[in-house]
């Protein structure tokens, strides 16, 4: 670099160090407690799969009829490590999986498949460009034939949240304004539609992250009610009659898959008033929120998510490291060439070498997408209860916290879309 450059750049650091707010007394403490906790976790890692390994790991059940219990899980069966760099690609491991559809509907729309149904057909979400989704369509491959089970209303939106159960895709159809919202079941026997509810809200509210879920036989819906889903959290309802009845206590519960509920540990709220220089302007005082995010002392380190299941009332605390990563009903610790996941009851541990393995989705069931990163991103998919992985050609782009599709496009061209379904690697 030049020494011209050099000097501006010593300059203009030493100017900006000048005004900037100064940290107030908490911070060196907490900088150090994050960095004892980093190196806590590297030595966690190797301990937990040790333990898991070798004896059952201890949750603590607690009933809704009492105190907590300290039950043994269900012992887990050692796995061999799986080595990411030697595994084949899916169409060879999976060969009765692999699903080739055009690559557009009939009348030229891209579409994204959803499931498939036991009749034949694809549950699939038309597209036209880069625009937003279109109604839901049912595609028979077969025929060619397209039909939409919930034609578009006048004032109603698209659907805009997908969950699939064992018996039923559900959906939501959002209304104008925010005001309203349907919330419909498509059978996945022969893809009948039924309107479950019809939900009004007050001009005053307006509602978010409205989503269905399956527990046993009965639905529920996850929903936050704006302006701020930090100071009105999600709340779960159970769908009785084609209303929503609150489920007492359930503020801060996400759904996680199979009628269990998750929460993460949360830091109450934090003032932080920044300080300035005379004459310099400073911002009003932030107030910051995270379940992931150090608060100042005294506040306690972070907890492992609880689980509750909606359905039975039972909840699950699991004695797992606080540096727990999880998503739904999975988590997981990384390294810098292995990544271990595991089940929240500890029925599955597993483990997988490559370079900086993290999971990147779980799409469906038991079904992971692990994604390394050396010279560019690689997916794999893992088949965690068998813990057998493959290869993918392309990068499915399902985020993790995304809607959840039991078929994966796994490659495409201008004329076909090669999928894996998944429900077919159980046949």
């Amino acid at each position: 670099m030049p020494e011209a450059i050099e000097q501006a750049l010593a300059r203009t650091l030493a100017a900006a160090a000048t005004v900037a707010p100064q940290p107030d007394n908490t911070f060196p403490a907490t900088v150090t407690t994050r960095r004892k906790r980093r190196q806590r976790r590297a030595g966690m890692i190797a301990a937990i799969m040790a333990l898991v390994f070798s004896t059952p790991v201890v949750a603590a059940v607690v009933s809704p009829a009492g105190p907590a219990d300290r039950d043994a899980a269900p012992p887990v069966s050692p796995a061999p490590p799986i080595d990411l760099a030697t595994v084949r690609p899916a169409e060879q491991v999976w060969p009765q999986a692999i699903v080739r559809l055009p690559a557009t509907l009939p009348d030229g729309r891209q579409y994204t498949v959803l499931v498939k149904l036991d009749d034949g057909r694809y549950a699939v979400v038309p597209r036209i460009g880069t625009s937003a989704a279109q109604p839901l369509a049912l595609f028979a491959p077969s025929t060619g034939a397209v039909t939409v089970p919930v034609p578009h209303v006048a004032g109603t939106g698209f659907a805009f949240e997908y969950v699939i159960g064992q018996r039923q895709l559900l959906f939501t159809v959002s209304r104008s304004q925010g005001q309203g919202a349907e919330v419909w079941s498509l059978s996945r026997r022969d893809g009948a539609a039924t309107r479950l509810a019809t939900l009004d809200f007050p001009a005053s509210e307006r509602w978010a992250g409205l989503r269905p879920f399956e527990a046993g036989d009965a639905v529920y819906v996850s929903a936050a009610v704006l302006p701020s889903r930090w100071t009105n959290p999600d709340r779960t309802y159970a769908l009785v009659d084609g209303a929503l009845k609150l489920i007492p206590d359930s503020d801060g519960w996400q759904p996680a898959g199979g009628g269990w509920l998750m929460k993460r540990p949360q830091y109450p709220l934090v003032t932080q008033t920044p300080t300035a220089s005379p004459g310099q302007r400073t911002n009003p005082p932030a107030v910051s929120q995270s379940a992931f995010t150090q608060a100042p002392s005294p506040t306690p380190p972070p907890a492992p998510p609880t689980w509750w299941n909606v359905a039975t009332g039972e909840r699950l605390i699991p004695n797992l490291p606080d540096d727990l990563d999880c998503y739904g009903l999975w988590c997981e610790l990384g390294g810098d060439d292995r990544l271990d996941v595991f089940r929240f009851d500890a029925s599955v541990a597993v483990r997988a070498h490559g370079p900086l393995p993290r999971l990147a989705s779980i799409p469906y069931d038991y079904f992971a997408v692990v994604a390394t990163h050396a010279g560019g991103r690689q997916e794999y998919l893992w088949d965690l209860r068998r813990n057998v992985a493959a290869r993918l050609k392309t990068a499915t782009q399902v985020r993790v916290h995304g809607n959840r599709f039991s078929v994966l496009t796994i490659e495409q061209t201008s004329t076909e879309m090669v999928l894996l379904d998944l429900t077919m690697i159980d046949r």
